[in-house]
């Protein structure tokens, strides 16, 4: 049984509603406003959509989206649809939610700008760990999961790698990003591998 949660009235459910119905698969509509702080909102960011697949839950539209595409066609094999759609879903988070934090926030104030002559923002420092936590704690939950973001690597990780290791440079980070244990371990593998060190742009001298 497929449930989408959501506000009828949000473009992001229209075009989740179109893919279910483009991919013939039946579904239930339980409206949620997310204009309003309510518990029955299943998203850890308060937003819209969100379906759960006989208790699979997933979030972002994108990742939605793409679910239902892999459905259509994967049919009685629903585990690689469920992996392809993690990684989405783990893009989505970091594009949505992890860039501000992890890159322009604790990252740009706490390395780049000192390496650049700029001093400290010690405030934006702080700022970008607290907008940092829900992030790192679901991209954990995904890790823990194994579906993503384990085994072989993937468009999730490709993305993942770059941002989290923005935010390991600042020791800040690298503490917050260690109270993680499956993300931090996952990292750990990703930062080895030599397209990882290889694509390392450095910093300025200065």
């Amino acid at each position: 049984m497929i449930t989408l949660v959501g506000f009828r009235y949000s473009v992001y459910v229209r075009i989740a509603r179109m893919a279910l119905h483009e991919a013939r698969l039946p579904y239930r509509l339980d409206e949620v406003d997310p204009f309003e702080t309510t518990a029955a909102n299943p998203h850890p960011f308060g937003r819209v959509p969100s379906l759960d697949h006989d208790g699979f839950m997933l979030h972002e539209t994108s990742a939605i989206t793409a679910y239902a595409e892999a459905l259509s066609d994967a049919g009685s094999r629903p585990a690689p649809a469920k992996a392809r759609a993690r990684q989405q879903q783990v893009i989505a988070i970091l594009d949505n939610y992890g860039y501000w934090p992890l890159v322009r926030e604790v990252y740009a104030a706490a390395v780049f700008g000192p390496a650049t002559g700029r001093p400290r923002d010690d405030a934006r420092v702080l700022r970008g760990l607290d907008r940092a936590q829900p992030v790192l704690t679901a991209l954990d939950g995904i890790a823990a999961e194994g579906l993503c973001l384990a085994g072989e690597v993937s468009r999730a990780d490709q993305h993942l790698a770059p941002m989290l290791g923005c935010l390991a440079a600042a020791p800040e980070g690298a503490r917050a990003l260690a109270r993680h244990g499956a993300l931090a371990a996952r990292f750990q593998k990703l930062s080895q591998r030599a397209s990882y060190r290889e694509s390392d742009p450095g910093l300025p001298t200065v």
